[in-house]
């Protein structure tokens, strides 16, 4: 088991990871906080083990009231405050969604940035699919583009027109960010679209193949995964 801390990065957070407790054969199936008396129970069984109910209190001196937080900075609020605008519009379609998403699609900041892809993947695409096959900014583009080809399963006819959209970007020039979402986009597309025509994709894995080894381990995985 791990205690996680959290910091206030960006829009969203960093993580530093520490040893809790461990065991050998301690398989965790789930843990909860008592309301009643602050102690942490949590759960071992399974995968060939003796089930076992474990409590875990705090002895010591230093204060166990809750941590109240630390007030982010004025910079990391707006961050935030634009990531959950963002937000509020996922699971739901709105007319005025798109002119708050697209402007975030290729934001530096990688929550502001999900939560804008995840928005656009909410609306309807016959609103956005043109849009994004016209886009000429690489970050916006890629990012419209992969969200265009996670929301259109089984539209065959989408498949050439990401591909003839991708071609508007020299991949080697691509940085390894944007590099990753051009693959990504690839793949997703032989996922949800179809598998690529035998001439498509020996044209694919040449230009892939050529890229490697990135100094990146990133793009190494997507290129093998693409092709």
């Amino acid at each position: 088991m791990f205690a996680v801390h959290l910091t206030p990065r960006g829009a969203s957070y960093a993580a530093e990871v520490e040893p809790f407790l461990s065991a050998q054969g301690l398989p965790i199936a789930d843990l909860a906080v008592s309301p009643l008396d602050g102690a942490l129970y949590f759960l071992v069984g399974g995968r060939g083990t003796q089930s076992g109910i474990y409590r875990v209190t705090y002895r010591g001196g230093e204060s166990t009231a809750p941590y109240a937080g630390r007030r982010p900075d004025p910079a990391t609020l707006a961050l935030q405050n634009t990531r959950r605008e963002l937000e509020s519009f996922h699971g739901r379609a709105d007319r005025h969604a798109l002119e708050k998403i697209w402007p975030h699609l290729g934001h530096g900041d990688r929550a502001i940035r999900g939560a804008a892809r995840a928005a656009l993947e909410w609306q309807p695409p016959d609103q956005w699919k043109q849009r994004a096959l016209d886009e000429t900014q690489p970050r916006t583009a890629l990012q419209s583009l992969l969200a265009l080809s996670r929301s259109t399963d089984g539209e065959a006819a989408v498949q050439p027109a990401l591909l003839a959209a991708l071609e508007r970007f020299d991949f080697a020039k691509l940085g390894a960010d944007e590099q990753c979402w051009y693959l990504r986009i690839i793949t997703v597309s032989a996922t949800r679209h179809g598998m690529y025509p035998a001439d498509t994709a020996a044209k694919l894995t040449a230009r892939f193949e050529s890229a490697l080894p990135s100094a990146d381990s990133r793009v190494n995985e997507e290129i093998i995964a693409a092709c």
